[in-house]
């Protein structure tokens, strides 16, 4: 156990077949997360909100959110691969 709680179960990293923990990840997403949250509802009010008004229709154009939230638990990744296959 950390200082932020106890650590998330290991997240499956796949690198040209080797696996490798990245619970570290989730911590991080953890940590984050109340920032995270506020982003987004900034994003929803800002960019959306807008976005929405302009394609609706004339009587629906004065819609608005009025609360936005993601949620208190934070997002967890459980996999990742990577293809290196590939150039970039």
């Amino acid at each position: 156990s950390n200082r932020n709680g106890p650590m998330e179960p290991d997240v499956v990293v796949d690198l040209d077949g080797v696996h490798h923990s990245a619970s570290w990840m989730n911590n991080i997403v953890k940590t984050m997360w109340p920032y995270i949250a506020e982003y987004a509802t900034a994003i929803m009010k800002d960019s959306v909100e807008p976005s929405l008004q302009a394609a609706m229709p004339g009587p629906f154009k004065s819609i608005q959110f009025t609360h936005t939230q993601i949620g208190t638990n934070h997002l967890k990744v459980k996999r990742i691969n990577f293809d290196t296959t590939r150039d970039s």
